[in-house]
């Protein structure tokens, strides 16, 4: 088997590059989705906190006792 010549060289090392690249935006994304659904959650949990403040957020609970 022949060595492979400098240009099939520097294309399987770009093949290589680009594949690291697709994996690094998968990646990206996957980290931005999460990020998205825990800034999702935050909101929501601040949001609970405020309703249960509120001294009429309950009116059926307090109609039980």
């Amino acid at each position: 088997m022949s060595e492979p010549s400098l240009n099939e060289k520097q294309l399987a090392e770009l093949n290589e590059i680009l594949e690291m690249a697709r994996i690094t935006e998968q990646k990206a994304r996957e980290l931005y989705e999460m990020a998205t659904l825990m800034a999702l959650k935050c909101q929501i949990q601040d949001e609970i906190r405020e309703v249960r403040k509120q001294p009429d957020a309950y009116p059926t609970s307090q109609a039980k006792r």
